[in-house]
């Protein structure tokens, strides 16, 4: 069976975090954008930056916070 992956995602109004885990909870990818009054865009760039990242793995799970949560 292939790894589990679980993103969380904080958008605000001054940055844009991605955290992403294993199955196991460690932590194994992480990325900070200046949101810089853009959330949707900075959002849609830091998914282009992680499915870099990822390759071809699936992720199993998403959460999303912040001020921005609903335009993600």
């Amino acid at each position: 069976m292939a790894e589990k992956y679980y993103l969380g995602v904080d958008v605000g109004s001054v940055s844009t975090n991605f955290f992403l885990m294993d199955g196991g909870k460690q932590g194994v990818y992480s990325s900070y954008l200046r949101t810089m009054g853009q959330p949707i865009n900075t959002v849609k760039e830091g998914l282009r930056q992680l499915g870099g990242f990822l390759g071809g793995r699936k992720i199993a799970g998403v959460g999303v916070t912040g001020s921005g949560r609903n335009l993600a």
